[in-house]
């Protein structure tokens, strides 16, 4: 493991680099009101990355976001996912083995979760409990509930990998998802707080929030809300859905974005983003920041997804170990890092390895 990770790693981060170019080429041609900086923006990029080799562009780009307001904190996406993320904060070669939807129940017995009905793993289907279960009665349990979700429990991003069944569904249907997915958890469908439901009534609309660990203390970097679009029964802004940021005290901010920069001053359903709350937003944080530490040996930097209970109380829906998606945040709150962001850069690049690809993948 110990000489095969470096490498994984190296493979990963240049797959994401690739990926952080595409998505570059995306912004440029959909970001309204795009302008080059100026000469004085260029040396304040200079001034604060020293000798970081880094595109004036994605600086561009999230002033153009937040009203041309420039602000050289921003971490350029390519930077981000290859070296912060996949080379530093996070080891995604342990992600790969430990990130299994299967294990939350074990990993996070404390927390709360939608109730899990099943599952499939490499040697046959279990009950909640992990106990042998045959087809016919784990089928008869998902006809027994008020529907489920089937998801895909290992290399699943952004929403794929992901079946919603109705109470209504034959036999046949379900097992065609149950042979769609090697393995998978079945958990009841969640129902969700008045309040995110309005937001889009036929999502569940969940809360992604960052954490991180640094200087021996854990942090809420920044939190934001995913919306799903039309009938779309989901809210991943990968499948057409839009995100929105929350401020410090749950409120939301008053603009959203689809991932490829489109601005949104309203829900097209027609919901009012900054006239909404998220209940019990510090329940939400006290629980990300019980569970970080039990992750810190995978990651110092992690992406919870947490959706709000009919209850009012959060509820864990998943952890993404590595890949936690950048945009999100910095294209609705603002530079992630904050006030950090100087003692990270300088943390990042004191590796050489670090230093090194900055200037080859550019």
């Amino acid at each position: 493991m110990n000489r095969i990770e470096p490498l994984y790693n190296l493979f990963i981060a240049r797959n994401r680099y690739k990926s952080a170019k595409n998505d570059l080429a995306v912004k440029l041609e959909n970001t309204k009101n795009l302008k080059p900086l100026s000469k004085k923006e260029m040396e304040e990029i200079k001034s604060y990355w020293g000798e970081v080799k880094v595109s004036p562009w994605w600086f561009a780009i999230y002033k153009a976001y937040h009203e041309n307001v420039f602000d050289c904190r921003y971490i350029p996406d390519d930077i981000y996912y290859c070296l912060f993320d996949a080379l530093c904060y996070s080891r995604p070669l342990r992600a790969k083995y430990l990130d299994d939807k299967n294990l939350y129940s074990l990993l996070f017995a404390d927390a709360r979760q939608p109730k899990t009905i099943g599952r499939k793993m490499s040697f046959g289907y279990q009950d909640e409990n992990f106990q042998p279960i045959s087809e016919e009665k784990l089928i008869s349990k998902c006809k027994n509930s008020r529907g489920v979700i089937i998801k895909q429990s290992i290399v699943s991003l952004d929403g794929s990998g992901i079946t919603i069944i109705s109470k209504d569904a034959s036999d046949e249907e379900i097992l065609k998802v149950f042979n769609k997915y090697p393995e998978f958890v079945i958990q009841e469908l969640l129902a969700q707080h008045e309040q995110t439901k309005s937001l889009h009534k036929e999502s569940l609309n969940t809360i992604r929030m960052v954490s991180f660990y640094h200087n021996g203390e854990y942090h809420i970097l920044s939190s934001i809300i995913r919306m799903g679009l039309g009938s779309s029964k989901v809210d991943s802004s990968g499948l057409g859905g839009i995100f929105c940021g929350i401020l410090e005290d749950g409120r939301l901010r008053d603009r959203a974005f689809d991932t490829s920069g489109i601005q949104y001053n309203k829900h097209p359903s027609g919901a009012i983003f900054e006239e909404h709350c998220i209940p019990n937003f510090e329940e939400c944080k006290k629980m990300v920041l019980m569970l970080a530490p039990r992750l810190v040996g995978v990651g110092r930097l992690l992406a919870w997804d947490l959706a709000i209970g009919e209850d009012g109380y959060p509820y864990l829906i998943e952890v993404n170990m590595t890949y936690g998606e950048l945009d999100y945040h910095q294209m609705t709150n603002g530079p992630l890092f904050g006030d950090m962001t100087q003692e990270v850069i300088k943390e990042v690049f004191s590796n050489k390895t670090n230093r090194v690809l900055n200037k080859i993948l550019r």
